[in-house]
């Protein structure tokens, strides 16, 4: 357990605070109604609020958290996010944050550090690596939804088209010839019932293979050329567009929307 389980939750807390004022971390982590409970009697959400809530009643100047918002639920997990995000920033701390939440460390981090198999396989500044992961692996932790093999050749006019089964991707950047993966966010990627007239670069006709709602948006599961891809678009727009599985639709992006790696 994260909480000794012989003290309540008031001096689990103020155990932690080792006699200073625990009233704003505990307003902050939203425990005011679970001060006087048994530890022993709390959910797993709960138990790691009130552990969250000691951890910054004592003060920290280095703060090591990990997973601390695994528990909660999908309301409370957001807004302990933005508190501790907020938190954060108004005392200048120092926070060492552990989550394989993609979401959670696009919000609260500064400088991000992806792993895998305990291997560092990029660090730096959490806005670069999302933006420019440096490798298809990179990506995929980061949460890119498109990230497709191929075969890159510089063209003519100094862009790159990376050939991915039939689909041909044109990007712009600096890359040697030969093997490399092309990163596409989902959210660049822009569906039309027709070949839209527009400076984008890529533009092709797709099939929807699968539809998945989640919240205001609707996840697109695509067929381009035999190639899958993923858009993202709002309800309104799924329903404008008539998207269904096994509908046609015409699938654009830029080519400053494609970072090839």
């Amino acid at each position: 357990s994260l909480l000794f389980p012989h003290l309540d939750v008031r001096r689990n807390v103020a155990y932690g605070a080792r006699g200073k004022p625990i009233d704003d971390a505990v307003a902050r982590a939203e425990i005011v109604a679970l001060l006087d409970r048994d530890v022993r009697t709390l959910s797993g959400g709960e138990s790691q609020l009130v552990a969250l809530a000691r951890a910054m009643a004592s003060d920290p100047r280095v703060l090591l958290l990990d997973e601390p918002f695994a528990a909660l639920d999908p309301p409370r997990r957001a807004a302990m996010r933005r508190m501790m995000r907020a938190w954060q920033r108004e005392r200048g701390l120092t926070v060492l944050h552990v989550t394989h939440d993609v979401n959670e460390a696009a919000l609260l981090a500064d400088t991000l550090a992806v792993l895998d198999a305990g291997r560092v396989l990029q660090s730096g500044a959490a806005t670069e690596i999302f933006a420019r992961p440096g490798s298809a692996r990179v990506a995929e932790l980061v949460g890119a939804e498109n990230v497709l093999a191929g075969v890159a050749s510089t063209e003519s006019d100094g862009m790159i088209a990376l050939h991915a089964g039939r689909l041909t991707i044109h990007a712009i950047g600096e890359r040697t010839d030969g093997p490399a993966h092309a990163v596409i966010g989902a959210d660049e990627i822009v569906l039309s019932r027709d070949a839209p007239v527009s400076s984008a670069r890529n533009s092709y006709p797709a099939r929807v293979v699968a539809l998945g709602a989640n919240g205001s948006l609707v996840r697109v599961e695509l067929d381009v050329e035999g190639t899958p891809l993923v858009a993202v678009v709002t309800r309104g727009s799924a329903r404008e567009l008539g998207l269904a599985p096994g509908a046609g639709t015409h699938v654009s992006f830029k080519a400053t929307a494609v970072r090839i790696c």
